[in-house]
């Protein structure tokens, strides 16, 4: 019963706030674990800790990092592992989704 919301504005707000807070969260990982991220790897990373927890985003961000897979963006080109395979094709899904959509000019 919580996810009902009064109209389709309510719905988009609450879910703001909820990526809003996702967002500072992760800032605030980004500063304790001192892992420089590009605007790109923000949102990718954001997402990861919205669908699989802050947790799952601090350890697989730590991972890469330590990897050098956040060089140059190139983890957003391609998977660069098997690991975190569940996260990264979630995310990655919808990282693409919106691309194409800015792309067509809809956003």
């Amino acid at each position: 019963n919580s996810a009902n919301f009064k109209d389709i504005n309510s719905a988009m707000q609450a879910k703001a706030a909820v990526l809003k807070n996702t967002y500072d969260h992760l800032d605030n990982i980004v500063r304790e674990e001192k892992i420089p991220l590009s605007d790109k790897a923000r949102d990718f990373f954001a997402l990861v800790a919205f669908n699989a927890g802050e947790s799952n985003a601090r350890k697989m961000m730590k991972s890469y990092y330590q990897k050098g897979y956040l060089k140059d963006d190139k983890f957003l080109d391609k998977q660069p592992d098997s690991s975190w395979s569940g996260p990264y094709k979630n995310v990655i899904q919808r990282i693409k989704g919106a691309e194409l959509l800015k792309g067509e000019g809809y956003f």
